[in-house]
């Protein structure tokens, strides 16, 4: 993320102490960025987030084989809109640009990462669907 751009959202919301300890880090659970490449090609796009994602192993590489698997099974409605965005990167030559905003062994806060980020940056600039999600754990005693 571009200086100039952490500290537009930052200032648009002020980051809570225990997720500023989280940026950078180290544990199990991380929360990343999906950007567009730095290239004219994508305009005012260039070098933007398009999706804030948290996860564990490889998640952050799976929404690109998620998106190829989709198409070579011919199943394109079932392609989201994070999909299509990573298809037209591809589609020009490019490669996805992946970013680990920060890691924590709290998966609680994992989540509270991730929800923060999506708000700062404002879940209509993204291809996010939701704000985040809470911990299966959670979400069973909320249901």
């Amino acid at each position: 993320m571009g200086e100039a751009e952490v500290v537009r959202v930052v200032k648009s919301k002020p980051m809570p102490v225990k997720i500023q300890l989280g940026l950078g880090g180290v544990g199990r659970f991380y929360v990343y960025f999906l950007r567009y490449p730095t290239s004219p090609l994508f305009g005012l796009r260039s070098g933007t987030v398009f999706y804030v994602g948290n996860g564990t192993n490889n998640r952050m590489s799976a929404h690109e084989r998620e998106a190829r698997n989709l198409v070579n099974a011919r199943r394109m409605m079932k392609l989201k809109h994070k999909h299509k965005v990573i298809l037209e990167i591809i589609s020009a030559g490019f490669q996805v640009v992946s970013e680990v905003q920060g890691r924590t062994d709290d998966e609680n806060l994992a989540y509270q990462m991730e929800t923060y980020w999506i708000d700062a940056f404002g879940l209509e600039n993204l291809t996010n669907e939701t704000y985040g999600h809470r911990p299966l754990t959670r979400r069973r005693r909320v249901a």
